[in-house]
């Protein structure tokens, strides 16, 4: 095979006519244009030549090579390039001008049209870069160079908002509301945070200090929002958590008041007494005598419970409603002596300048133990008088709104806080969602309206009503202290800095943006080529495609732009010593084509050998044709350029294209065209005398391979296999050469066929169909046949003798079997198939050996299944007669014998067993109880069905007594007339069972039952299976029911032999559950109310259901607010220490429990005060504080850095927040998914 390689100094100019375009010649006057020529431009094949001018890879020039890499497609013009305006017409001269009219428009250039053409290097990024302002902004964002720190600026008219770290919004939304009561944020700045540190705190640790830094940000900071990180972590609150606002409300301004105790000051010390707190009287008065006996406390706020369309001023209308004592909650009257009817009373006594209004939003949920959100909508004006609420008459006490706080969301557990507030300063309503702040219109201040004072809300969840009369401070000379103001000062130093700096490096990378963008402009407008034969650059399309966007990819920005510039430059070109006229070149070293020297071979190496030059260069270091999709062209001074700018990417020139590559590609592209001709006449002579002359055999498979249009078996390189190859050689001739008696596998070809293969095969000879086949394999094919019938005869004889077992299935098992009575033998099952199988096929599937039945019997001699059980027999056993134990004896032999009797009992009418070996009942359990993967049968009850008994029969339908538990999560229904409004009008959600999932329902009324429904008449059940192993829990077990059956596994009840299966970490074989065994399934369902009432009234005691108590997780646990540390007090005086020591009542309550009995005197009546009192420094609600903080173990607060051990897991399913470390939901037992 003969190469020859011209450089660009060598080149001969002979071939340069060769393969060109046409180019189109002046029409003579009056002459027609042929509209053909163009369309021979547009249609150019890359591979056109093969067959028509070269016939051999040795008649291969470079321009055959350059047409195969797609060099001589037209070239596109370059859309990027300026608009140049047509030279303007001569006069005089339109006698010599030819204008040609046409429809037709050059060829398109499109994506698609150009998507493999090399010499149009349109739409590879070039877009990105005309339009200016969207490229400069793609280009700041590469660069990083972030948002606009004046964008967060704070507007003039608008306060300042609160970060939210995460889950802090509860947090952020009180804030804003205590930031706007001007008297309480005078005395947070009075307060001196030295006198209010905890032992070895600084005083930036101090919740007091922080604060006072929050009110001077929120108060003189210029960004629109703060960031209060520092006050959330000293207080050890978990940023992640979101935690209730009431709880958080209550416990921070227990610690205010606890720290404010603490100064020297006697107006901060009572600060949040004289701000915040009110007075009430609780007392009994005997409805006989008239005897009353009261007990004075204090309350911060007032609860407010919701029923449907409710209004402010009627929930607290019924809330001071006196409730009547009769009955068994008669009132034990010192006075009377006796038990008397009474009436039990609350009474508002003072009212402090700033009102809070708590919604009970949140209600407990006795079906699950969890919080439910309630929809209800609440109606509150924008004034009220609150002297009718009073206990003693006088002037109008007119209270203004000053604040809502929201509750966005549907749950309890999630949502989102957000805080109303009217600025006193700005005489406004503003809507505070963290950091985004905006003024509020009065008619759109909370919800719809219904009047213009009146407003209605479903999220409403705390309203805050200042005194309208009460003395007030000017917020003008409120001043911050100075280490806060001077903090504040230097945040807004620092922001003001930020700005300059922001617009500082913005300028800068404008201006490098500008320059940049000019010179890839002034390069992509120019790169084009002008002629194909002009020796250009060639990139794969992703090289320049990648340098096109480098600039505007953040990923990508950052690289060095000179990274590859010493090392992309120009390949030199490859001198004519490099090339053998006469032979078959040798491709160069890399280290020769990339003109690298030795010491730089390895670092170039891994640079040239990047992917964007793998696409376009062949094995040897050359451009590989089979890859023309992938190339681009571009010319010598563009290419220059680019490497001047820099490109992670390798380019060569365009006449080094691989000889050998492209000659492998010839032959496979010349052995296509040929074996599509050889075919189409093969074909074609089959077709034609077919009578007349020899034919000729060939192998079957062989022919059909051979005619599709890719063999399977050409390899690329090499001729196709011989007709009569060692691997088809077998269809044709037998083991001893000769012609192979079977014509399966051969088939007849003419001789004008025969003809067209020795084209390709010349040394193909192939016996004709005259010739003699094998007598040897004839012989031994004869002596195979009458085998085969021996064999058949034998079979059927077997047959004969044994129809039954020829046809029948299994008897089954003996005692379901309709069987005279009589004697029965038992055999393996796996002898049965094979004997069939036998059958079927007597000369090739082989006869089956003697009967084996040890494997039924145990070491004691004892069967180890029972044939009375269709599970053990199933699969395992065969019931035969004896007429068919006798002929399988006489004709296999085996053993030993299992004979059964069947006897039928008189009595029951059931049918007996009795057999020659006992049944050993230990080596039986031992056997049932080794499974893997086994089959087993769950019985559905159907609704009203009663538990089968033990033995399989289905009791009658009775209730079922169980003890009552004593347990804190067993429900009981009482029977009670209260009142128990339904929580939401909204439909409940389905649970991702069949089932529903039971509807919410509140805790103050009369509870709902979880009793199972049982129906009046019963019903039928199914059966269904599943698949199981003896090492699978109950758990896993209900999850096979759920797949199945789509009931959850908290809605399932399964139960063995009678008895339910409670623990569901317990393993079926730890249950004794056996493979012959059947779970049965019943599936609760909870009832409504209605039902449960109705059923409690007709059904006698109500049956008591074990609920599992949802985790409420930490709550304020482990942080500042959940401890129960207090620092020593300050000395005061004696009236200070009587006014200190008032108690604080947190809340009225809404429903007051039922007096006890044997209350005898006013102390014993007064302890029934639903209130939590705290005297002298203790916290306000230290109770709950120390509840919550006996829940860590650790006695300081820390800050949970790992935000899945501070959230827990919340289930995909059922969205119940679980710990991290559980595996398995507590709630509907789902697998949890980190």
């Amino acid at each position: 095979m003969k190469h020859q390689f011209q450089t660009s100094s060598t080149r001969p100019q002979s071939w340069r006519n060769q393969l060109r375009r046409p180019v189109p010649k002046g029409l003579a006057r009056g002459e027609r244009l042929s509209r053909s020529a163009f369309a021979t431009a547009a249609t150019f094949s890359e591979w056109g030549w093969v067959g028509t001018e070269v016939g051999a890879a040795e008649d291969i020039g470079p321009q055959h090579r350059a047409a195969a890499c797609g060099f001589r497609k037209r070239i596109c013009k370059n859309k990027s390039a300026p608009r140049v305006d047509p030279p303007p017409a001569k006069s005089g001269a339109e006698d010599d001008v030819v204008v040609i009219s046409s429809d037709d428009d050059e060829p398109e250039c499109s994506i698609k049209a150009c998507k493999a053409n090399p010499n149009c290097c349109n739409y590879l990024g070039q877009r990105n870069w005309e339009n200016e302002a969207t490229a400069r902004k793609s280009y700041l964002e590469a660069a990083e160079l972030g948002d606009d720190p004046k964008d967060s600026g704070r507007d003039s008219g608008l306060p300042v908002g609160l970060k939210n770290l995460g889950a802090t919004c509860y947090a952020n939304a009180f804030l804003q509301v205590w930031f706007q009561d001007i008297a309480f944020r005078a005395g947070v700045y009075t307060c001196v945070p030295e006198l209010s540190l905890l032992p070895g705190k600084g005083v930036e640790e101090s919740p007091i200090y922080q604060l006072q830094m929050t009110f001077g940000a929120l108060q003189h900071s210029n960004e629109k929002a703060f960031n209060p990180v520092k006050l959330v972590e000293c207080l050890g609150i978990r940023a992640g958590e979101q935690q209730d606002a009431q709880e958080f409300s209550k416990l921070f301004m227990s610690h205010l008041d606890n720290e404010f105790k603490k100064q020297e000051n006697t107006l901060v010390r009572s600060l949040v007494t004289d701000q915040f707190e009110g007075r009430q009287v609780y007392g009994t008065r005997c409805a006989t005598c008239q005897n009353a006996s009261e007990h004075q406390s204090t309350f911060l706020e007032i609860e407010i419970s919701l029923t449907s369309d409710c209004k402010l001023e009627d929930r607290l209308k019924a809330n001071l409603e006196d409730e009547k004592l009769d009955g068994d909650n008669r009132y034990d009257c010192s006075t009377c002596g006796t038990k008397q009817d009474a009436f039990r009373y609350l009474r508002l006594t003072h009212l402090p300048p700033v009102l809070h209004f708590s919604v009970l939003r949140f209600v407990f949920d006795a079906k699950d133990f969890s919080r439910k959100k309630s929809k209800h909508a609440i109606t509150f004006p924008l004034s009220i008088d609150m002297r009718p609420f009073l206990s003693e008459d006088g002037a109008e006490i007119w209270y203004e709104l000053r604040g809502v706080l929201l509750h966005r969301g549907p749950s309890a557990y999630h949502g989102h806080y957000e805080a109303q507030v009217f600025d006193v300063t700005r005489n406004a309503w503003f809507q505070f969602n963290d950091e985004e702040v905006r003024q509020l219109k009065l008619e759109d201040l909370v919800g719809k309206q219904t009047n213009g004072r009146v407003q209605t809300s479903k999220d409403a969840y705390m309203l805050i009503y200042a005194q309208r009369d009460a003395p007030s401070l000017d917020p003008s000379i409120l001043n911050v202290p100075k280490h806060a103001f001077d903090a504040v000062q230097q945040l807004n130093k620092e922001y003001l800095s930020s700005c300059e700096a922001y617009v500082r490096k913005k300028q800068e990378l404008e201006s490098e943006f500008s320059a940049l963008r000019e010179q890839k402009r002034e390069i992509y407008q120019t790169w084009q080529i002008s002629d194909v034969d002009e020796v250009s650059m060639v990139l794969s399309k992703s090289a320049l495609e990648a340098w096109l966007l480098k600039e505007l990819d953040k990923t990508t920005f950052n690289r060095s732009a000179r990274k590859t510039a010493e090392i992309s430059h120009p390949i030199p070109s490859l001198t004519s010593d490099l090339r053998q006229r006469d032979g078959s070149p040798s491709p160069p070293p890399p280290d020769k084509i990339f003109g690298v020297s030795n010491g730089e071979k390895d670092n170039t190496q891994k640079d040239i050998a990047t992917p964007a030059a793998h696409k376009i260069v062949c094995t040897h270091g050359l451009l590989d044709p089979s890859e023309s999709v992938n190339m681009k062209r571009i010319s010598m001074s563009a290419w220059e350029r680019i490497q001047e700018m820099g490109i992670d990417a390798t380019a060569i020139e365009s006449n080094r294209i691989c000889e050998d590559c492209t000659a492998a590609l010839f032959n496979e592209k010349l052995y296509t065209l040929q074996h599509d001709d050889m075919v189409s006449r093969f074909d074609a002579s089959m077709g034609r005398d077919r009578g007349s002359g020899n034919e000729w055999w060939i192998s079957k498979s062989w022919l059909k391979d051979w005619k599709l249009k890719k063999p399977k078996m050409h390899v690329n390189g090499c001729r196709d296999p011989i007709p009569d190859a060692s691997r088809f050689r077998s269809d044709v001739y037998c083991e001893h050469d000769r012609l192979t008696p079977s014509q399966k596998f051969r088939e007849r070809i003419s001789t004008p066929a025969l003809e067209v293969l020795k084209e390709a095969f010349p040394e193909f000879e192939p016996p004709d169909t005259e010739t003699e086949t094998c007598t040897i394999c004839e012989a031994i094919a004869a002596s195979d046949r009458e085998a085969n019938r021996e064999a058949r005869a034998k079979a059927e004889a077997e047959r004969t003798r044994l129809p039954g077992l020829a046809r029948r299935d299994a008897l089954g098992t003996l005692k379901a079997t309709k069987l005279v009575q009589g004697t029965y033998y038992l055999i393996p099952l796996s002898f049965v198939t094979q004997w069939r199988g036998w059958q079927a096929k007597p000369l090739t599937a082989p006869r089956p050996g003697p009967i084996a039945n040890d494997q039924f019997i145990c070491e004691h001699d004892g069967l180890i299944i029972n044939p009375m059980e269709n599970e053990e027999m199933d699969g395992a056993a065969f019931t035969i007669t004896t007429p068919e134990w006798e002929i399988l004896g006489e004709l296999y032999g085996g053993g030993p014998c299992i004979e059964c009797t069947l006897e039928s009992d008189d009595e029951s009418g059931d049918n007996n067993l009795e057999s020659n070996r006992p049944l050993c009942q230990d080596c039986r359990k031992s056997r049932l109880s080794d499974y893997n993967h086994a089959q087993i049968n769950v019985y559905r009850l159907a609704d009203g069905e009663s538990l089968p008994d033990v033995n399989g029969a289905t009791n009658q339908p009775a209730q079922t007594e169980k003890a009552q538990s004593t347990e804190p999560d067993v429900i009981h229904i009482d029977d009670t007339d209260a009142e128990s409004p339904t929580l939401s009008d909204s439909p409940p959600a389905r649970a991702p069972g069949a089932r529903k999932r039971p509807k919410p329902v509140t805790t103050y009324g009369q509870r709902r039952s979880k009793r199972i429904r049982t129906a009046a008449t019963a019903k039928k059940g199914k059966t269904f299976s599943i698949w199981v192993s003896k090492d699978d829990t109950i758990r896993d077990v209900k999850r096979q029911i759920e797949d199945a059956e789509d009931i959850v596994p908290f809605y399932q009840q399964l139960y063995l032999h009678g008895v339910e299966l409670t623990d569901d970490t317990q393993t079926l074989l730890q249950v004794g559950f056996l493979r012959n065994d059947r779970l049965i399934l019943r599936a609760i369902e909870a009832m409504d109310e209605d039902e449960a009432v109705n059923w409690a009234l007709t059904s006698g005691d109500v049956e008591p259901k074990t609920v599992r108590p949802r985790n409420e997780g930490r709550a304020f646990g482990g942080t500042l607010l959940g401890s129960t540390y207090a620092a020593p007090a300050v000395p005061t005086t004696s009236t200070e220490q009587s006014t200190s020591a008032a108690s604080h009542a947190l809340a009225i309550e809404t429903e007051p429990g039922p007096s006890r009995e044997n209350d005898s005197s006013e102390d014993q009546d007064m302890a029934s005060v639903p209130s939590t009192i705290s005297d002298g420094i203790v916290d306000l609600d230290s109770r709950l504080a120390q509840e919550l903080a006996a829940e860590d173990a650790e006695s300081s607060f820390h800050i949970v850095d790992d935000e899945t051990e501070a959230t827990g897991l919340s289930c995909a399913s059922c969205t119940y927040l679980n710990h991290p470390r559980l595996k398995y939901c507590e709630m509907c037992e789902r697998e949890l998914v980190l």
